[in-house]
């Protein structure tokens, strides 16, 4: 991988990481809410549908992620950055459902 394209990655990573600690509270638009754990290009939340608000997703592919980003409007619930590094404390609101794609 080139020098650059792995600064922008990494810059773009911290920026998500930043980002992530610093998240606004969330107010739901629906009953029902979720975390989409791996989340890829966001299927489980298509599968979902609209009665649910999806407050967190996460993958660790900024590829995967810019596909999420494209599908829904920008992914601004999503933090593209390794689950093991992602705490608690970066989880808005409370969750009724948390979703965990198998990895692949």
């Amino acid at each position: 991988m080139r020098a650059w394209i792995a600064q922008a990655i990494n810059e773009r990573i911290h920026r998500d990481i930043e980002r992530a600690n610093t998240h606004l509270k969330y107010t739901r638009h629906s009953e029902r809410c979720f975390y989409e754990f791996f989340a890829g290009g966001g299927m489980a939340r298509t599968g979902l549908g609209a009665q649910w608000d999806c407050l967190f997703a996460n993958d660790f592919s900024p590829m995967k992620g810019h596909a999420y980003k494209s599908n829904w409007s920008g992914g601004i619930d999503l933090l593209v950055e390794d689950i093991n590094n992602i705490t608690s404390a970066q989880l808005p609101a409370q969750a009724d459902l948390l979703w965990a794609s198998f990895p692949c």
